[in-house]
């Protein structure tokens, strides 16, 4: 698929980019422009909706250049250093927070909640049964809501980078649901501080509430840890152990 993507827009590649669930290659385009070649490795039975996704945002996200059957070309950032501020990341990200446009077949906090719930239930031991049953019990109660928006989905701080126009998000795992849900993976990346110190300053920046959260963070971090134990990832440095960590210091 590579070369076929590379043939189709008459890329030159450059190089290519350590990424855990896509394929990413730095490219070239004939008129000289700089670019780069995004390859997903879909979610069996889901489809990738990072298109829809960043055409969403507009200048708050990297731009689209061209897209076919889930491949995507996109801008590439400069000099796309990743932030290391959680005001600056909190900025970013809340710029993404629109209404979910309509004829897109978004998933929803709703709908994936209790799916999630099960997922965090079937390492239970691994994450220990206090961080697991709470975490459980939150996401099987959370609902959508009528003001729920787009998220990022995995807003972390290597995921908005610097440009001529700013900080810019890439690389969303667009879902709808509440706007603090999607500060969430940024307290297990980034300063380190402790997540009680952190929270007021992107609650703040982003015009959310604090303590909600601090209520969510314990579930998305739990089932943070869940997918890295679900996909062989436990190592005691990694982003499970971190995430694991937060959601135990916050309950």
């Amino acid at each position: 698929m590579v070369d076929r993507a590379l043939h189709r827009w008459e890329l030159e590649l450059e190089s290519v980019f350590d990424s855990g669930y896509s394929w990413v290659g730095a490219v070239r385009r004939t008129d000289g422009t700089p670019a780069v070649l995004k390859l997903p490795w879909p979610e069996e039975g889901v489809l990738p909706l990072d298109r829809d996704a960043l055409e969403a945002w507009g200048d708050a996200a990297c731009h689209v250049y061209e897209a076919n059957e889930g491949v995507l070309l996109l801008e590439r950032l400069v000099p796309g250093d990743p932030t290391d501020d959680d005001a600056v990341l909190a900025t970013a990200i809340a710029r993404l927070w629109v209404p979910p446009p309509a004829g897109v077949p978004w998933r929803s906090v709703g709908e994936l909640g209790p799916r999630w719930a099960a997922t965090i239930e079937r390492f239970r031991v691994e994450l220990g049964p206090e961080v697991a049953d709470e975490a459980a019990r939150r996401w099987r109660a959370l609902r959508d809501a009528d003001d729920d928006v787009l998220l990022h989905g995995d807003a972390h701080h290597g995921n908005v980078l610097s440009s001529a126009r700013g900080w810019v998000a890439i690389d969303p795992q667009p879902i709808v649901g509440e706007r603090a849900l999607d500060l969430c993976p940024a307290l297990y990346n980034g300063p380190a501080l402790p997540p009680e110190e952190r929270i007021p300053v992107l609650a703040a920046t982003a015009g959310v509430d604090p303590a909600r959260l601090r209520w969510l963070a314990v579930a998305w971090c739990a089932i943070s840890s869940a997918w890295c134990h679900e996909d062989g990832l436990p190592h005691p440095s990694g982003v499970g152990a971190r995430s694991l960590a937060v959601a135990r210091a916050l309950l």
